[in-house]
């Protein structure tokens, strides 16, 4: 009795669509006269401009799916957001 709980379940589970993940990058630019990287270490912060436009595309898209915004001015990418967010062949 148990176990055919367990296998609907698992069937349920499997009927399921898929997790989409979603990994937006905003890219870290050059240092140029326009890049402000001189002001921003002066006033002590690590990016001059917030990713808005990500921001921005992440609010538009379905709320269950799994979204994370990596601002590569602050954090670089990890090992972990290639295996969980880039395809693989």
């Amino acid at each position: 009795m148990q176990s055919d709980k367990k296998n609907a379940d698992d069937l349920c589970e499997c009927l399921k669509e898929p997790q989409i993940n979603i990994l937006l990058i905003y890219p870290q630019f050059p240092d140029t006269f326009w890049s402000f990287n001189p002001a921003v270490s002066f006033i002590g912060e690590k990016a001059a401009f917030s990713p808005l436009g990500l921001l921005t595309v992440a609010a538009l898209l379905p709320e269950e799916w799994s979204k994370r915004l990596v601002d590569e001015k602050v954090e670089r990418l990890t090992d972990a957001d290639n295996g969980r967010y880039l395809l693989k062949e």
